[in-house]
């Protein structure tokens, strides 16, 4: 659903009242923050009505599987990167947008206590069915966590989350509070730096709209969709504004999507 947040004047990133609508997909528009060049839809998932019952048949369970078994590296290089920052045994970890638990469950293998959240039914199911790991559908913001858990993880992982999220500011602060001192954040997210993202502000400006190449790729309207896409010192300035310190900013790999270049972000909370 549309909801208004001030017009969308109001950047999501610097609070500033200096967006203004940029770019008009076929679904969407995209708003860009004068002050920070902050972007980002004016789409808004809002408070979503129940899903629909699914049914984890073995027909979609053959079918997550396969999709799933593309990401078996990615998953090595999240696990190696959190190795390198600390030592993964006996670790308390949260993964943020958990999927199928993918990631979890090598975390969990390495020896780190692990739980997840993931909104998905049907994910959640394929994760108990086949790697028997319960996720929560109770998102970072609720009760829950933020009174049950408050400064409890030595680990908190958002893997291609924050640009699906409503409000990125919010909802880090939010994660940041189920952090120990000390403790560990790492953020992977498309770079809006990518290549593909910035010849597609070229021809959309080229052609007068006409023609936008990979932008209608890099936003959605879907339930969880994505909402906006960082730039690397925009991700350094989230991270700083929720507190973390930054440890660690890379390029990790290539992306085999229109979305180019992801980044990975390592952040602590000062302990």
């Amino acid at each position: 659903m549309n909801s208004p947040h001030d017009s969308f004047k109001r950047c999501k990133l610097c609070q500033a009242t200096t967006a203004v609508p940029t770019y008009h997909l076929a679904k969407t528009t995209i708003y860009r923050c004068s002050n920070c060049e902050f972007h980002f839809s004016d789409y808004l998932d809002g408070p979503l009505p129940p899903a629909a019952p699914t049914i984890l048949d073995s027909n979609t369970s053959r079918y997550i599987d396969m999709r799933s078994r593309a990401s078996i590296d990615l998953t090595a290089q999240r696990l190696a990167l959190l190795s390198r920052c600390r030592d993964v045994q006996a670790c308390r970890l949260l993964d943020i947008g958990a999927g199928i638990g993918r990631f979890m469950l090598a975390a969990k293998q390495q020896g780190a206590l692990v739980e997840g959240i993931e909104p998905s039914r049907l994910r959640r199911d394929y994760a108990l069915s086949n790697s028997a790991l319960s996720l929560h559908p109770d998102t970072v913001e609720s009760p829950f966590w933020q009174t049950g858990y408050r400064e409890y993880f030595h680990v908190i992982t958002l893997w291609d989350v924050i640009e699906h999220v409503d409000f990125p500011v919010e909802t880090l602060l939010q994660a940041v509070n189920l952090l120990k001192p000390g403790g560990l954040l790492l953020l992977e997210t498309p770079d809006r730096m990518a290549l593909p993202y910035r010849l597609s502000e070229r021809l959309y400006r080229l052609s007068n709209g006409r023609f936008n190449l990979f932008l209608d790729n890099f936003y959605s309207v879907a339930p969880y969709g994505h909402k906006q896409i960082f730039t690397r010192p925009q991700l350094v300035e989230l991270c700083e504004h929720a507190g973390l310190q930054l440890c660690y900013l890379s390029g990790a790999y290539q992306c085999q999507t229109a979305r180019g270049k992801n980044i990975i972000l390592g952040a602590t909370k000062p302990g």
